[in-house]
């Protein structure tokens, strides 16, 4: 028998016990329950904040109950031939990209109970099996290649959970996920190395450089669009490329690079590097991915702020799937307290960890804001004694302000410059036994 329950205000670095019993005590306050019905070749997932329509081709319509803002046509697959190497991309000229609009699916729904409903389209993707023999365009010929996108919507979820399969069987091309956020706007903000990282919409380049810029950029955990009214975040598991581009009513198309399939490491032969090698040239069949290859990510309607939204926040919670562990009552360590957790959404936590020397507690934070931020630390063990150190754990040789301890040691605040990446190194207070 499987169980299914909802773990509500899970303490941030820290653990919650739950028994089950035969008590007929009445259950928990739970959300309102997630629904889903299929119908007219679509499904319809719904909960207290989004409604969901998966269509046949898998693509979705989403949208925001709260505020009735409906994106139409997000996960638009594209397929586009690559005749660059494992460095870069490179199209054709003209490109010759095939998208999955249009495709019949199979609808089905394979989870639905008050608290999760998942549902599913299977469909036949027809893509050219490989370039021609001069590699300067597609094969004419095309192979089937079967996909499968999953959506799945937990009940008082802010966010669409997808999850895409593809039994890659075609060479030489690269498989992207479009989302049309239908906003207006000259900005894309994007998770970076310890930053937010505030990008035009298209990247700059010039033909006179070495090596042109490349379309895409990089990412770390998510990507988000705002036109001063609504917002859309697109969350990933491992897919760290994107482009953004503007439709032909000036709109930004999102666009997440899922799989390149090419068979070089290195090839001096193609315009976007005008045509001189990266490094070695060698011969690489297993950098073309065939097989079955399936992508996580998911995408969130929010507010016009990144930092009011909590989007760095809500990334984290899809990114890290919380353990579960079955035990017993006998011995058990009672749960509820968080060791760590901090208050403002403009700061993000980046690393917990015991120090190199001594019985001291490590903390990485960095203030995401170009704006100085006091961020306010929580603890469920007093501290004892708080200092900035170095990245190497060090005495820090610049001048930063101090962390204060406050409420007991229950409390450390820390002044934070903009975009500052601060270590504390932290002395708890032992527990006795």
């Amino acid at each position: 028998a499987h169980l299914r329950f909802l773990a509500r205000d899970l303490p941030a670095v820290g653990h919650a016990n739950f028994h089950l019993s035969d008590d007929t005590a009445p259950a928990a306050q739970i959300p309102p329950p997630v629904t889903v019905t299929r119908g007219d070749g679509q499904a319809t997932l719904v909960n207290e904040h989004l409604q969901a329509i998966l269509h046949g081709d898998g693509t979705i319509d989403l949208k925001d109950r709260t505020t009735g803002h409906t994106y139409l046509g997000l996960n638009l697959l594209e397929d586009t031939e690559d005749i660059g190497d494992e460095y870069d991309y490179c199209p054709c000229d003209p490109n010759q990209s095939v998208f999955s609009g249009g495709n019949e699916g199979k609808i089905r729904l394979a989870d639905s109970s008050a608290l999760r409903a998942l549902a599913a389209t299977t469909f036949r993707f027809d893509l050219p099996r490989s370039l021609d023999e001069g590699r300067r365009k597609r094969h004419p010929r095309t192979t089937p290649c079967d996909v499968t996108v999953e959506v799945v919507l937990n009940a008082g979820a802010r966010r669409l959970e997808i999850s895409t399969t593809f039994n890659n069987r075609a060479f030489d091309h690269r498989l992207r996920t479009w989302f049309p956020s239908g906003l207006v706007t000259n900005e894309v903000v994007s998770d970076g190395h310890f930053m937010l990282n505030r990008r035009p919409i298209s990247r700059p380049t010039d033909e006179a450089w070495p090596q042109p810029s490349p379309p895409t950029w990089p990412q770390q955990d998510f990507s988000y669009l705002s036109d001063g009214t609504h917002g859309l975040a697109v969350f990933n598991r491992g897919l760290p490329e994107f482009e953004t581009f503007t439709s032909g009513d000036d709109t930004v198309i999102y666009a997440m690079t899922l799989l390149r399939s090419v068979d070089w490491l290195s090839r001096d032969d193609f315009p976007s590097r005008k045509n001189t090698n990266a490094g070695p040239t060698l011969f690489t069949p297993g950098a073309q991915g065939i097989g079955r290859q399936t992508f996580h990510y998911a995408v969130m309607p929010c507010g016009p702020d990144v930092f009011t939204a909590d989007v760095k926040a809500e990334s984290e919670a899809y990114r890290v799937v919380p353990p579960v562990i079955q035990g017993v009552t006998d011995g058990l360590v009672p749960g509820g307290h968080s060791l760590v957790h901090g208050s403002d959404s403009r700061v993000a936590i980046t690393a917990i960890k015991k120090a190199v020397r001594g019985e001291v507690l490590i903390i990485r934070l960095y203030n995401q804001a170009e704006t100085e931020v006091t961020e306010t630390l929580h603890f469920g063990t007093p501290v004892l004694d708080a200092d900035k150190v170095s990245l190497v754990e060090s005495e820090l040789h610049i001048f930063r302000d101090d962390p204060v301890i406050t409420h007991g040691g229950r409390q450390v605040r820390v002044p934070l410059a903009p975009c500052e990446i601060a270590t504390l190194a932290l002395s708890l207070e032992q527990e006795t036994t």
